[in-house]
């Protein structure tokens, strides 16, 4: 996320790749650090994670599979090769499975702005491929118990509960009436 701007005897220039933030460390301080030479480095390999829902078949994931490849031949500038769809995580209790995309593109880490524009290209085709072949995973929605006079499992609220809940209705009203109170 760093990357060396200037490099003299006793510091070491550095800039933050997303915020070009500039920042001067002391050589002895990175010295057991790891650093990468970016324009040295082998071509990037770039990871995504995709969460498709449990019910998808596997005939939808390879023509998921095989729409990405045709993506990537397709872009022979960009993208050097699709390495890997794979399985990273079952939660069959939540509804879904997540996969891993291994690609590996054209240009080292020293060019980290086309990797990650590349990335969020890929990232978007993937989405809107998903929708197409109806993949998408949607989250069930949670239970949510609002009442407070009772739950769901039939306990009742105390007298303490519904004093609290009250108070901080209360305070929820003073911190409204100051917000208010700024505005104008």
């Amino acid at each position: 996320d760093w990357i060396v701007r200037d490099i003299d005897l006793f510091t070491t220039t550095v800039i933050y790749a997303y915020t070009n933030e500039i920042a001067t460390l002391s050589n002895g301080s990175i010295a057991n650090s790891r650093v990468m030479n970016g324009a040295r480095s082998l071509p990037a390999l770039l990871y995504a994670i995709l969460r498709f829902g449990i019910d998808v078949s596997y005939d939808q994931l390879e023509i998921f599979r095989e729409a990405l490849y045709q993506y990537v031949e397709q872009r022979p500038r960009e993208w050097a090769k699709l390495w890997a769809v794979r399985v990273l995580r079952v939660q069959a209790d939540e509804g879904f499975v997540e996969y891993l995309l291994v690609l590996e593109h054209q240009e080292t880490w020293q060019n980290l702005d086309t990797l990650l524009h590349s990335r969020g290209l890929i990232k978007g085709f993937c989405h809107e491929l998903s929708k197409q072949l109806n993949m998408r995973f949607v989250s069930p929605p949670l239970p949510v118990d609002l009442r407070i006079h009772g739950s769901a499992d039939g306990t009742k609220a105390t007298d303490e509960t519904i004093a609290s809940m009250a108070k901080m209705s209360a305070e929820s009203e003073a911190i409204r009436s100051l917000i208010r109170d700024r505005r104008l």
